[in-house]
């Protein structure tokens, strides 16, 4: 790195430090959870980057649609306003509309995504969904967009498995993957919950379904993978790994979760 370039990594670090009141200021109306707005991330990320004369620059490459779904891929760029000196990152995003307003929301997801993540932003000092105040000595957690490259063909049940109970803290032994509470287990968060209820619900709807049939397939889903019976039992580790694997940067499902949680349901024994 440059010392330029070092220059950029100081105002990132120093607006990192900064970051103060950022809430979850939007509700998804169906399945009932709170999130953080792109105006809201705006509204507290901007004026710091003002005051330490960061430029913010997206640049578009290609854009690619499939159905409802527009993918665009571009970078956006971190510019000095001292020395000109840039660093740029190449990013991703995904919008789901059946009209013209693919592209724009593929943009303010992508765009979302990267500056929370960029600057370790979180509304983590909102109460918890119970009301109570969050632990003051949890980590910060971050939602982040789909973790593996688009396009991607859907993974098989059994690896699935493996990469989603590594992902939520299982110890690998000779024999496979065991579940591993220990005293560092952190049980899941509300809002991470709500994240995992809203995923499996979605991703197991199918045409004429209830919400029994819905609930027993979740049932059955997490009990394959973790050996429990409701949501309500994972860790965080396991709830975030859910998360992380199956729903996308603007709150929907990515393009991979319905096929593989279908193959999971088709290859798991029967209860």
């Amino acid at each position: 790195m440059s010392e330029d370039q070092a220059k950029v990594a100081a105002k990132i670090a120093a607006i990192a430090g900064e970051i103060k009141g950022m809430t979850k200021d939007s509700t998804n109306p169906h399945f009932k959870y709170d999130y953080t707005s792109i105006q809201e991330t705006i509204r507290v990320i901007a004026p710091l980057m003002a005051a330490h004369n960061l430029a913010f620059i997206p640049s578009i490459e290609r854009v690619e649609r499939q159905g409802d779904l527009t993918t665009v891929y571009g970078q956006f760029s971190l510019i000095c306003g001292e020395t000109g000196q840039s660093i740029a990152v190449p990013w991703a995003g995904e919008g789901k509309d059946n009209q013209d307003k693919g592209i724009n929301k593929a943009i303010r997801a992508a765009q979302k995504y990267f500056l929370l993540i960029t600057f370790l932003a979180s509304a983590d000092d909102e109460k918890e969904a119970d009301g109570s105040p969050p632990s003051q000595d949890r980590p910060v957690t971050k939602r982040t967009p789909d973790t593996r490259p688009l396009g991607q063909p859907p993974q098989s049940p059994d690896l699935i498995a493996a990469v989603l109970r590594g992902r939520g803290g299982w110890v690998k032994t000779d024999a496979g993957f065991k579940r591993d509470m220990g005293d560092t287990a952190q049980p899941i968060r509300n809002d991470t919950r709500q994240h995992v209820q809203a995923t499996l619900a979605m991703g197991l709807a199918f045409e004429g379904a209830t919400e029994q049939d819905i609930a027993e397939n979740a049932q059955a889903l997490l009990s394959w993978l973790y050996g429990v019976k409701s949501t309500k039992e994972l860790t965080e580790k396991e709830g975030k790994a859910i998360e992380y694997a199956w729903l996308a940067g603007d709150g929907q499902l990515n393009e991979y979760a319905k096929p593989e949680m279908d193959g999971c349901l088709k290859a798991m024994p029967p209860l």
